[in-house]
């Protein structure tokens, strides 16, 4: 989305979450803001929701319209493949980047497949040194969208040819973790 709708959305829930007032969009729907990975011109958000029209009513109540607006089924990172989580912290040098993939069906493969798929990508990141670290990756029907620390994004597109897996765009961001909870309070 873009970034005036996605500080719209942050700001909501952060305002909702210092306070009690209980007619807010996210006490009165529940939908909580996990992730923000935003840049200058396009931000990506991640939610619990409880089912996407319960989200589409929640974003209606901020009168807020999404480019797009994804269920994600699963999240991938290198513990599913056996390998080291991410860092807490970034590495020096290191920038966070979103990575879009366009992979049709991913999200719906059975869990062995997601299992060898996260092995074949954290072995090359592991080819690949202390350059590059996945941290993340978020699975729906339409492809990835994957969160990677690197201090060269040319790393980045090297992984992607090597797993002969697209990564378009790639799109440096900033991120902060948030996982607010309003689903015990809409209920």
């Amino acid at each position: 989305m873009d970034a005036a709708a996605g500080k719209t959305i942050r700001d909501s829930q952060l305002a909702a979450s210092a306070s009690l007032n209980k007619d807010s969009p996210e006490r009165s729907h529940g939908e909580s803001l996990l992730e923000e990975f935003r840049s200058d011109d396009v931000w990506f958000l991640t939610f619990s929701a409880a089912t996407q029209p319960a989200m589409e009513a929640y974003l209606a109540a901020l009168d807020v319209v999404p480019d797009t607006l994804l269920e994600f089924f699963f999240v991938n990172s290198p513990v599913v493949a056996g390998g080291p989580k991410a860092g807490d912290t970034l590495r020096e040098g290191h920038k966070v980047y979103m990575i879009q993939r366009d992979l049709p069906g991913v999200g719906l493969l059975p869990h062995e497949e997601l299992v060898k798929i996260s092995r074949g990508s954290q072995a090359i990141v592991e080819k690949l040194g202390d350059g590059v670290e996945w941290d993340h990756s978020y699975l729906t029907a339409e492809g990835t969208y994957c969160v990677y620390r690197t201090s060269d994004p040319a790393l980045i597109q090297e992984h992607a040819k090597l797993a002969g897996i697209p990564a378009d765009p790639v799109t440096e961001v900033e991120q902060a973790i948030h996982f607010l909870d309003f689903a015990q309070v809409a209920q």
